[in-house]
């Protein structure tokens, strides 16, 4: 158990929670910008364009070979320990919802819950939950992934209401 004075916050490093902020308002500031101005922008918009209209399959195909990436590192090395795989696992469910939209992303947070409840909540490779405080740590990574899914589709629909309406 950490103590008192650990560098802890949710089951992660302090650290952890401004650097996904801070990359939340990057990928949020992107899905806002209309006309890009300068080249890296306007290749970057170029490929997220191009990315975000893929055939649905292909999207979801991409959101849990994602994920499975993701669990395969996992698994190799070990186990991170709950807190750092909780932020490892909500990688794919950010990117599945940047990139490839609501189905992909909610299959994405479906695969990492199923995951991360095999591979990282004691006992390790079984979906058996042991104590109380196991059950509560998976559910506040259900929760944390829900709300990692739900972000950048709200400023997807904000993006697309204000392109609709011509502002």
């Amino acid at each position: 158990m950490p103590s008192s004075g650990s560098t802890m916050v949710l089951g992660g490093s302090w650290l952890a929670m401004p650097v996904f902020a801070l990359i939340g308002v990057v990928a949020g500031g992107f899905l806002a910008i209309e006309h890009p101005q300068n080249a890296l922008c306007q290749a970057l918009f170029a490929i997220y364009r191009s990315i975000q209209w893929l055939p649905r399959l292909v999207g979801l195909v991409c959101a849990i070979v994602l994920v499975a990436g993701i669990a395969l590192l996992d698994f190799k090395w070990g186990g991170l320990g709950i807190p750092s795989s909780f932020y490892v696992y909500l990688i794919p469910v950010f990117l599945s919802s940047f990139l490839f939209g609501k189905r992909a992303a909610v299959a994405a947070w479906l695969v990492s819950f199923l995951m991360v409840a095999y591979l990282v909540i004691p006992p390790r490779f079984s979906f058996a939950i042991a104590t109380m405080p196991d059950f509560m740590r998976l559910l506040v990574f259900a929760v944390a992934a829900g709300i990692v899914l739900a972000v950048p589709l709200a400023q997807r629909s904000n993006s697309n209401l204000a392109e609709d309406s011509g502002e």
